[in-house]
């Protein structure tokens, strides 16, 4: 064989590889750490909270009551303390995307769907839930007590990101749909909660892709308008500041 064919040969060999792989490790079903993928989960960018804003106790699954406010969206509740101990008010804003990770390998990873932002004035302290989406359907159940969740990165899963994209900045969020100043009517939020649920454990674990039908639901949702959008800037950065969401009624 000549050089030149057997160059040829070889770059179509790895091209081939490289399809090959791709298509096992990220695939409905075949999520490199998601649903029962022993792989490990992979980021593609890192995360960190704004300079003065830190979470000041650890991450844990926690029973909703109705005493804490609540954000987010997904079937899994995280209870979160925030402390700004900046000279100014600052937004923390937790990006679609992002992956919470469990110290247990025996329970389940989690991911948010849609960007959630808590402002912090000067020296305040907040506590509140973050709903998000379990990605590991086997290991669905709650974490005991003690076991936490750390921040991970937001995915570089091209199946989950193409999610996120349908998703866009649609109001899936529980202070988007009900607000803080609900009655805990639920029932408008579990409509869109509990669908994207499912859709995420059928492209985690059960191996099936987006359907037309499930397009047409997300298209279906409403978008938050132009100014209740945060801007980001070119380099992707969030605001310091940015009023949080809240439904007009509430205001």
């Amino acid at each position: 064989m000549n050089p030149l064919s057997f160059s040829f040969v070889f770059l179509l060999t790895i091209t081939l590889c490289s399809c090959e792989r791709f298509s096992i490790d990220d695939s409905p079903g075949n999520i490199s750490g998601m649903g029962d993928n022993t792989g490990k989960l992979k980021i593609r960018e890192s995360f960190s909270l704004p300079d003065g804003i830190v979470i000041i106790d650890p991450v844990t699954e926690f029973p909703i009551n109705g005493t804490l406010p609540r954000y987010g969206c997904g079937s899994v509740h995280l209870k979160i303390s925030l402390l700004n101990f900046s000279d100014s008010s600052k937004t923390a804003f937790f990006p679609k995307g992002l992956i919470w990770k469990c110290d247990s390998p025996d329970n389940h990873n989690l991911i948010l769907l849609q960007t959630t932002w808590i402002s912090l004035d000067h020296n305040e302290i907040r506590t509140f839930i973050l709903d998000a989406y379990c990605i590991n359907l086997a290991r669905k159940h709650p974490a005991d007590n003690g076991i936490t969740f750390e921040i991970l990165g937001l995915t570089d899963s091209k199946v989950m990101n193409n999610l996120l994209n349908l998703i866009g900045w649609r109001k899936i969020n529980y202070e988007m749909l009900i607000g803080s100043g609900s009655d805990l009517k639920t029932d408008a939020y579990l409509d869109v909660m509990q669908p994207l649920r499912d859709l995420v454990w059928r492209l985690t674990d059960s191996g099936i892709d987006i359907t037309d039908e499930d397009i047409n639901s997300i298209d279906n949702i409403p978008e938050l308008s132009e100014s209740e959008i945060p801007p980001i800037d070119q380099t992707g950065k969030f605001p310091e500041y940015f009023d949080e969401y809240r439904i007009t009624a509430f205001k």
